[in-house]
């Protein structure tokens, strides 16, 4: 082999030696801004539906709205519709819950629904310790029917949230209860 072409070989292997150094950086770069963007587009989607079905809700009937967003249904509804709706968009849920819950719930609900949200967790917390099942039901119903209703963020899907609104309006919910499946 000549002096040519070890030198070409030499360049290609000192070209490798600093531009991958130099490049990697910037492929993780464009990597997490292409995964933020992604998950700023499902927090849009996830808060755009949570309002909608509160303004519907609040038009229809105000009076009782204001009786029933406070409640536990209302706070496990929330926690899983944030969740599982992060995971029907691709995310991973329990990451981007941890992420994103105060933004969402603020943008739907500036102040109030963080409020709620936090001092239902903490007297689910008591219920549990005090042995008082009801708060736990409403809150697995509420998770219930929040899962059933984050399937609509689904790209493929063509429905909409519904049940925070029915609930909010004391309409019927439309959902299968978990403990209503059976494994084969």
């Amino acid at each position: 082999m000549g002096l040519l072409a070890s030198l070409a070989v030499f360049a290609k292997k000192l070209w490798f030696l600093i531009f991958v150094p130099f490049m990697y950086p910037w492929i993780k770069i464009k990597e997490y801004w292409g995964r933020r963007k992604a998950e700023i587009k499902a927090t849009n989607n996830i808060v755009d539906q949570m309002r909608r079905q509160i303004q519907e809700a609040f038009d229809e009937n105000q009076e009782l709205v204001t009786m029933r967003i406070g409640t536990y249904f209302t706070t496990g509804y929330l926690f899983c519709f944030i969740t599982v709706g992060f995971s029907h968009q691709g995310m991973d849920g329990e990451r981007s819950f941890e992420e994103y819950w105060k933004k969402i719930l603020n943008d739907v609900l500036p102040n109030k629904l963080v409020e709620i949200f936090n001092g239902n967790l903490d007297g689910l917390e008591g219920a549990k310790r005090a042995g008082d099942e009801h708060p736990v039901k409403l809150f697995e119903t509420g998770g219930e029917a929040g899962i059933y209703d984050s399937m609509a963020l689904d790209v493929m899907s063509e429905r909409e949230a519904t049940n925070l609104k029915r609930y909010l309006v004391d309409d019927e919910l439309v959902y299968v209860p978990i403990s209503g499946i059976q494994e084969e």
